[in-house]
């Protein structure tokens, strides 16, 4: 049986279950062995572990009409700042799972094949060529229809920057011919497969339900450069998904609070790849606590990596580990799981004073998740990957990664993997995505 299709027997026995049962699920995980977490923790420290996985405060926050709904740094306390970059959750479980005389080289083997750790390798796709002249033309039409919009999140194109961004486009592609570095699928996909590494990458299918300035434009039907030809994504997304890429789904800004609109971008996804679609991760990380994930669901996706942060690195959920999804308005755990985002490029290297420093910020949270053999998951944005810092921290990663024996894999296989193992220990039948 496919991983595709076998991931759909997650439903019922990790779906529609209480709070104790996701806690449950999540320390089994952990340990490696069936535990019950009333024996570990006390009343206040289960509810404690349940809220950082709930993402409880970020469900109760209030957030003001067309307010980007993303957990941000003037989210957190001088507290919550200062120990981001350790899974504090974690790090207390072991604490509890140690002073039962439990250790950690005790644990059955959290991952496969020897692999010490995890490391996802993820791309959101939000750029596909430098001179794909189509998406100017599209966007001009789409703004005369969208929403309007808070100040500052985006500006409308006019006719004079299409115009002018048309020529532009058109001039690099024939009469100066240069590398279209945002184009660089298949050199990505070279340099991970050189570590026998793969990823997932996550494309937006546009088109789809209400426009905002920060949707991306193009189409499945576009022409791009791949090794050294002009070929439609489609064929590149195929090309991913036949050599052991995975292919996400990256939904348009407003998708985030519609089922309707999620339903039909997996399709059209799914339609261009040739393949069924699991994974997802909001565009610029826009979730509603209490709505998002219950959507992603229902429209049949399956593993979601969207909880992490867009103007810093660490752990937002204070965890290296997959956990299931809760369900806050009907109070039951959801047949998703989520694979938490730690490291985006954008902070990553704008946080950086250089090329170095963002490396070694890198390989620290590496020594961490190392030694708790967690999983550290990576996002990689073409317009960094274009740049040659960008690129030499992602050649850096990676080479560490191998050179410490991690498994890198995509999203997809990391909770198949996860979720067949933990439904091995605690015995639920059909809880995992084998």
């Amino acid at each position: 049986m496919s991983p595709e299709a076998s991931m759909e027997s997650l439903g019922t026995s990790c779906h529609g279950r209480n709070k104790d049962f996701l806690v449950t699920h999540f320390c089994a995980g952990i340990a490696g062995r069936k535990i019950s977490p009333r024996e570990l923790f006390s009343g206040q420290e289960q509810d404690w572990i349940f809220g950082e996985l709930s993402r409880r405060v970020e469900a109760e926050t209030v957030y003001a009409p067309g307010e980007r709904r993303t957990w941000r740094r003037e989210h957190l306390s001088a507290e919550d700042l200062e120990g981001i970059r350790r899974p504090r959750v974690d790090e207390f479980v072991f604490k509890r799972l140690r002073e039962r005389g439990l250790k950690l080289d005790e644990v059955a083997p959290r991952w496969p094949d020897g692999h010490r750790f995890a490391l996802c390798i993820t791309h959101d796709m939000d750029h596909v060529s430098r001179n794909n002249w189509q998406e100017l033309w599209r966007r001009a039409v789409r703004q005369r229809t969208a929403l309007p919009r808070p100040l500052g999140q985006g500006d409308w194109i006019s006719s004079v920057d299409v115009l002018r961004g048309t020529a532009t486009s058109l001039l690099r592609h024939y009469a100066l011919p240069v590398p279209d570095r945002l184009a660089g699928i298949a050199e990505w996909m070279k340099i991970e497969d050189g570590s026998g590494f793969r990823s997932t990458f996550y494309f937006f299918a546009g088109g789809v339900g209400d426009w905002h300035p920060w949707d991306m434009n193009y189409r499945f039907s576009d022409k791009v450069p791949f090794s050294g030809r002009a070929v439609q994504l489609r064929e590149i997304m195929r090309e991913l998904t036949c050599s052991g890429w995975e292919i996400g789904l990256h939904p348009s800004y407003h998708a985030a609070a519609s089922l309707e609109w999620l339903r039909e971008q997996k399709r059209l996804c799914e339609e261009a790849s040739g393949q069924q679609v699991v994974s997802v991760r909001q565009h610029y990380l826009q979730y509603h606590p209490r709505l998002t994930p219950a959507l992603q669901s229902e429209a049949g996706l399956l593993t979601d990596s969207t909880q992490g942060f867009n103007d810093m690195i660490g752990f937002r959920a204070g965890s290296c580990f997959p956990y299931l999804c809760w369900d806050h308005m009907r109070n039951i755990t959801l047949p998703l799981l989520e694979v938490p985002l730690h490291v985006q490029d954008g902070p990553l290297m704008k946080g950086a004073a250089s090329v170095d420093n963002a490396i070694q910020a890198t390989f620290d949270l590496i020594d961490t998740v190392e030694s708790i053999g967690g999983c550290l998951v990576i996002l990689w944005h073409p317009l960094w990957l274009a740049t040659d810092e960008g690129l030499q921290v992602f050649r850096a990663v990676i080479k560490e990664a191998k050179h410490r024996n991690a498994w890198g894999c995509t999203v997809q296989q990391l909770a198949s993997w996860w979720l067949t193992r933990t439904e091995g220990i605690i015995g639920e039948a059909n809880c995992s995505f084998r």
